[in-house]
């Protein structure tokens, strides 16, 4: 190619990556564009896809903590002492495919698993990361997209972005708090002294919850919950846009000073009623049950 149709080749092709960019940005998405740092760093820790767990020893007070953007997240209790991690590939193979490097290091007793540079020009993220730990180990999740958990017995803390849902099954612990932006969260056989749960734009579901206090907030969903019988709290239901509906336990509503007809709020107590469970819905019903 002649120099001058090279540098045009060049400029249209800057100018195509500009407009990508920017189109990226007001959808609210990630992007990605590798710089030579993160690719000389790619290595220190790199996840391969596809590839057999990588295994990391830890000692009597195992933690993790998991900031992997939009890709998606499974984490299990296993029963060995180790905390294994792998990644599986990624099925999109269009030009806007994610390809930040995953990278999992060890910090002590502490296992990180990140992406290793921002990204450009990457809409989503359909990888998904899965890491198998010792039930005890404390787990702090900063950003990914879905998440499921299973067998967890530390403090556990969950942040969903983007569309992603959230999974919590056999949980027992003193302290669960999980949120999502634009995702649903359901919760299933969940012990924990203090719970909070919040979802700002989908519903939230909780059966065969044994909780003492906390609260539970959705922007815009309903909240279906049914504690067991060692749940042992005033549970103080509000919602501004919905009815609450209560099976199984005796409910006192209480005043109305909002003014607005589709406010309602109650009181229910479980228990000895010696927590306080706050249960808010801004646009959605609230349902309260006694699990069967």
């Amino acid at each position: 190619m002649k120099p001058r149709a090279l540098l045009i080749a060049a400029l249209l092709l800057l100018e195509a990556a500009v407009v990508g960019e920017g189109i990226a940005v007001a959808l609210g998405r990630q992007t990605y564009w590798p710089s030579w740092s993160s690719v000389q760093t790619a290595s220190n820790g790199r996840l391969h896809e596809g590839a057999a767990p990588r295994t990391f020893a830890v000692g009597e007070h195992p933690a993790l903590t998991v900031d992997i953007g939009y890709a998606d997240l499974t984490i299990r209790a296993g029963d060995s002492s180790q905390i294994e991690v792998s990644a599986s590939k990624s099925t999109d193979f269009g030009w806007f495919r994610a390809k930040a490097p995953l990278v999992a290091r060890e910090d002590g007793d502490t296992v990180s698993i990140t992406t290793e540079s921002e990204q450009r020009f990457a809409m989503g993220d359909d990888r998904r990361v899965t890491v198998v730990v010792p039930a005890d180990t404390r787990v702090t999740v900063e950003r990914a997209g879905d998440i499921k958990a299973y067998g967890l017995q530390a403090d556990t803390s969950l942040n969903s972005i983007g569309s992603g849902t959230v999974t919590v099954e056999d949980f027992d612990a003193r302290s669960l708090r999980i949120a999502a932006s634009d995702g649903k969260i359901s919760l299933y056989r969940a012990s924990a002294t203090h719970l909070e749960l919040r979802s700002e734009s989908d519903a939230i579901e909780g059966a065969a919850l044994t909780v003492r206090d906390g609260s539970i907030e959705s922007g815009d969903g309903r909240v279906s919950l049914s504690f067991t019988d060692g749940t042992d709290a005033f549970v103080n239901a509000s919602a501004d846009d919905g009815a609450i509906h209560v099976a199984g336990y005796n409910a006192t509503h209480l005043d109305n000073r909002t003014g607005d007809d589709d406010a309602s709020s109650l009181e229910v107590r479980i228990g000895a009623g010696s927590g306080r469970l706050d249960v808010h819905a801004h646009s959605g019903d609230i349902r309260i049950s006694r699990e069967s």
